[in-house]
């Protein structure tokens, strides 16, 4: 019962956490990164709990990955990134499916690929991008981030091809997961 009374207190934590409400700064406070991958530390378990609770019903989730996504703290963005990357490999290998939330997130990952400045977070974009079912999200590249598949083929190559090594790495393999794809696609 106080392992309950624990996790709802984490809850109000983080419901009640600049994760949530917003940043009254405009100006960056020492050590207010760490605090806030601390805060997504706790955050994290409670996204899923709320989404296993609200799974099949229409029940409103509080907090979500998406605004994990949406912060303008890259700390806070890579601790989730690495999150969704684990689940979405783990459920490769079989282990479970892939949570229907990742399945819906193909739209957010292809805009988050095109803004995302911080290398370690895009790099993790473009890997949960290929561990992803291409078809779950390549035809929604027009309407997204106003590319077609075959432009986004390109700019992933052109990524591939000035980019770090473990960035370039990702992008070759995203590219020829892409390239299989529409082979497959053009066979059918």
């Amino acid at each position: 019962l106080q392992g309950l009374d624990l996790w709802e207190d984490v809850r109000r934590i983080v419901l009640a956490s600049e994760l949530v409400t917003g940043f009254p700064w405009t100006f960056k406070v020492p050590g207010l990164p760490q605090y806030l991958q601390s805060l997504t530390k706790l955050a994290i378990p409670q996204v899923w709990a709320s989404l296993a609770e609200a799974e099949g019903q229409a029940i409103a989730v509080p907090f979500s990955f998406s605004r994990l996504l949406e912060s303008s703290f890259p700390e806070v963005r890579l601790l989730t990134l690495d999150t969704l990357l684990e689940r979405v490999t783990s459920s490769e290998l079989g282990e479970k499916g892939p949570p229907p939330l990742l399945c819906t997130m193909g739209e957010e990952f292809l805009l988050l690929a095109m803004k995302e400045n911080h290398p370690g977070c895009f790099c993790r974009v473009l890997k949960i991008l290929y561990h992803m079912n291409p078809s779950e999200w390549l035809p929604q590249t027009e309407h997204c981030v106003h590319l077609s598949p075959k432009e986004f083929l390109i700019w992933t190559m052109d990524i591939a091809s000035k980019d770090r090594s473990e960035i370039q790495s990702v992008a070759l393999k995203l590219a020829s997961k892409v390239i299989a794809y529409h082979v497959q696609k053009c066979e059918e």
